[in-house]
């Protein structure tokens, strides 16, 4: 009994090799076309203005949210949000829109696409300058900085 315990423990250890062995060669069943880059777009909002900017709506219109941006950005600070995208969904992209203390509108969009150059614009109201800087990876990070005229 015990020869044959053990002749079915050296069947199994045999499978079980087989089994690694076969997996190690053909490794994971992944599409050959399978990319996996993850594109990301971390949007940081530089208030340096002594207004207080109020979010009226945020949108990821490719990919979606893994950060939202506070309600609230006050005079003389920052936020950020951050968006996010396989390559299947083409890349991030979004926008966000606050209203200002003093009744304006700051629109801030970004486009971060598969295979082509990151867009961003930024609108403001009058008295106020947006500008913006990025490292232009696929991970974007990107600070719009928004002044006094």
């Amino acid at each position: 009994m015990t020869t044959s315990h053990t002749r079915f423990s050296s069947w199994g250890i045999l499978a079980a090799s087989a089994l690694a062995t076969a997996a190690t060669t053909l490794g994971p069943a992944v599409p050959a076309h399978a990319d996996p880059r993850v594109f990301t777009a971390k949007v940081t909002v530089d208030n340096q203005t002594s207004e207080k900017f109020d979010v009226v709506w945020q949108e990821a219109t490719d990919g979606e949210f893994v950060t939202y941006a506070n309600d609230e950005l006050p005079a003389h600070s920052s936020d950020w949000l951050k968006t996010t995208a396989n390559v299947d969904q083409g890349g991030t992209s979004g926008g966000i829109k606050y209203r200002t203390e003093n009744g304006g509108t700051v629109v801030i969009y970004w486009n971060n696409p598969y295979e082509e150059d990151n867009v961003y614009s930024c609108h403001v109201p009058d008295g106020m300058e947006c500008s913006w800087d990025d490292n232009g990876l696929y991970e974007t990070e990107v600070t719009f900085t928004i002044t006094p005229e």
